[in-house]
């Protein structure tokens, strides 16, 4: 069996000393460690495994079944699951997103109804007042009118024109 090394008194090897059966490569044995002795084999074969996606692929799935027969079906359905929800979220935010687009064009034309409502009724009440003689207050009103309604186009294309910060 060839030399068992140092040898405690009793002539067997000593402890962390012991032969195993097994050769490495050449004829003489290899030194096992005490749990080895006992009957368990302790090795650490690092692996590294990167994976693609999110389901497994069909080798580990195999893998997966042979640990539990229902795994595959479970890890499919719930990446099943997961991606209907992911397709009902994106769907909902683009239902929310034409929601805040249609409000935004009703806010517009509802301020564009009350600024022509407004401006008409400047308009008439200026030319009301400079029919019924009271031209200074009536120009005054016509006037203002006038600016508002300048000053509104201006600057509402000015806000146009800028980009306003949206979420992220």
């Amino acid at each position: 069996m060839g030399d068992p090394g140092p040898a405690s008194a009793g002539g067997s090897p000593a402890v962390g000393e012991r032969e195993h059966k097994r050769t490495g490569g050449g004829d003489e044995p290899l030194p096992v460690s005490d749990s080895a002795s006992l009957g368990t084999d302790l090795a650490h074969v690092p692996s590294f495994e990167l994976r693609h996606g999110p389901i497994p692929d069909a080798d580990e799935l195999v893998r997966y079944g042979e640990a539990h027969p229902d795994a595959p079906a479970i890890i499919l359905a719930e990446f099943q699951a997961q991606a209907a929800h992911r397709r009902k979220m994106e769907q909902r935010g683009q239902v929310m997103d034409q929601k805040e687009l249609d409000a935004a064009i009703t806010s517009e034309r509802f301020g564009l109804a009350c600024a022509l409502l407004i401006a008409l009724v400047g308009f008439g009440c200026g030319t009301y007042l400079i029919a019924t003689g009271h031209g200074v207050e009536g120009t005054i009103i016509f006037g203002l009118d006038v600016v508002a309604l300048v000053s509104a186009f201006i600057l509402g294309r000015a806000r146009w024109e800028t980009p306003s910060p949206r979420k992220q």
